[in-house]
């Protein structure tokens, strides 16, 4: 977000596109200045010429003339490491090499095949001890080269690539949601799994993922509907027996059972 012009955040998911425009103003950091959300065609898959096609079309509405404007694309969470470590204090040419070491350390990965970086966030009080407070990232080389190209086949090539928890950072970190010295915890609940980030003072201190989304939600709902009827029945079929007698409130049948997709509707809608 240091660019001076224009700037572009695109998120790409499973039937949509979202996309933010934001640009530089005397006295503030940034302002929205446009925004979409465009589905994507149910017969358009990712690797397909339609799909780059459509994509192409939906980013010059929104940019003009490719190298116009900085595009920033969000890459998925399901394979980024994102995690704060600490290191000891070190002499600056040094310190690449120490977090790398350090991170590598506690959650193995294979650097060849990896993008890593990492931020300072300032100074920590360990054992008595002072070191540096490190965010590290690190993102499958193969899922950050494929979005690279996508984007370079639209015409329209990245100036970065960013995962969700480090936006929710930056919109902290510039004042758009003012946090000053509070904790803040945002929920994210996907499809397939969900995800909490904890911010203290706008700074990302945790990021964990849930192995538990709106489709697990929904199958749940659909199971205690099922339950719901067959107690709902059995009430009835007892009253009759009984011949206890009761004025009620007339109210539409409910359906036989619920769709899967109607159960994510209905979650979406709360």
């Amino acid at each position: 977000l240091r660019q001076k012009g224009p700037s572009l955040g695109i998120d790409i998911s499973h039937n949509r596109i979202r996309i933010v425009k934001v640009e530089p103003v005397p006295h503030k950091t940034r302002r929205l200045v446009d925004y979409a959300s465009v589905p994507i065609p149910p017969d358009y898959s990712r690797g397909t010429q339609q799909f780059r096609g459509f994509l192409k079309d939906t980013l010059r509405k929104l940019c003009g003339p490719p190298g116009t404007i900085s595009l920033w694309a969000m890459l998925p969470m399901a394979d980024v490491e994102v995690h704060n470590i600490s290191v000891p204090k070190v002499a600056r040419k040094e310190l690449h090499n120490v977090v790398l070491w350090s991170a590598k350390k506690e959650y193995p990965f294979d650097e060849e095949q990896t993008v890593f970086d990492f931020e300072i966030q300032g100074d920590v009080i360990e054992s008595g001890i002072e070191k540096l407070g490190v965010l590290f990232y690190a993102a499958p080389k193969k899922d950050v080269d494929e979005l690279k190209s996508l984007f370079t086949a639209t015409g329209y090539p990245l100036t970065g690539v960013t995962v969700a928890p480090l936006a929710l950072q930056n919109i902290f970190r510039t004042g758009w949601i003012p946090a000053h010295k509070r904790t803040v915890a945002s929920l994210y609940i996907g499809r397939g799994w969900s995800r909490i980030d904890i911010f203290s003072e706008g700074n990302l201190v945790m990021t964990r993922g849930i192995k538990a989304g709106l489709n697990s939600m929904a199958e749940s709902l659909i199971d205690e509907y099922a339950k719901w009827r067959e107690q709902a029945a059995a009430s009835k079929e007892q009253t009759k027996i009984s011949g206890y007698q009761e004025t009620v409130i007339e109210m539409a049948p409910a359906p036989e059972a619920v769709q899967l997709e109607q159960a994510r509707e209905l979650l979406q809608a709360l």
